[in-house]
């Protein structure tokens, strides 16, 4: 319904309003009041009122567009707050705050995997095709992700995910998806022919009464090992 029909109702509830006004002085005073009277208030009331409810309505809905394009512009920045452009993944703080939400659940398991020999790849070929490499992994590991599961890229070459209602076998078998699903698929190198990227992952239980913070520190020193005992591996935290 547009502004000038609603305005038209309310102009016509303005009339109906002084004819029930002068009904009613009329029998308070005792005197009848003439029909042109009649009339002549309710058009008066009607003309008077009309540009006041366009204005009001206008403003009304002007005001509601406003709060809708505001909602949508706070949900746009929330967004892009949340979530990491190049990779599709969720931000470090989003990841964070998160997580620490599912430690209630039952079964957590955090992984932490980091891209073996990243700086090669931005030194070599240059930084489109290491932003090419993140997408990738961004793009596995979104792929082997269950409802429930969080994911988030913690910074530079390295992300995490958040696991719930996993034993450690099929924990494990999520990490190792990841691993061979990220050596599975290439980068074009610039110079031609086709590059592959490896990681490493660590994997941790959450353990009652541990910290978020303690957690991911078991994951990435699992991480580590895995790294030193010669990338392109799946590590369980001791």
């Amino acid at each position: 319904m547009g502004v000038r029909v609603k305005t038209l109702y309310f102009s016509m509830g303005s009339m109906l309003s002084m004819f029930v006004i002068m009904r009613i002085t009329s029998h308070l005073s005792g005197m009848d009041i003439p029909l042109p009277i009649y009339i002549l208030s309710m058009m008066f009331a009607g003309i008077m009122s009309y540009p006041f409810y366009v204005l009001l309505l206008e403003s009304w809905e002007k005001n509601q567009r406003l709060r809708k394009e505001l909602e949508q512009m706070v949900a746009h920045l929330q967004r892009k707050a949340d979530v990491d452009d190049l990779t599709g993944l969720l931000s470090r703080s989003a990841f964070l705050e998160r997580a620490e939400a599912m430690l209630k659940e039952d079964q957590v398991w955090l992984l932490v995997i980091d891209i073996d020999h990243f700086k090669e790849f931005n030194d070599t070929h240059g930084h489109q095709t290491g932003d090419a490499i993140l997408q990738i992994v961004g793009h596995v590991i979104r792929s082997v992700l269950r409802p429930g599961n969080l994911a988030g890229r913690l910074g530079g070459e390295e992300f995490a995910l958040c696991l719930t209602a996993h034993d450690v076998m099929s924990a494990t078998n999520r990490a190792e998806l990841v691993r061979a699903g990220i050596q599975a698929l290439g980068v074009e190198a610039p110079s031609g022919g086709m590059l592959r990227a490896t990681v490493s992952i660590g994997l941790s239980p959450y353990r009652a009464g541990q910290s978020l913070e303690e957690c991911l520190h078991a994951a990435d020193l699992a991480m580590y090992a895995a790294k030193t005992a010669g990338r392109n591996q799946v590590r369980l935290a001791a």
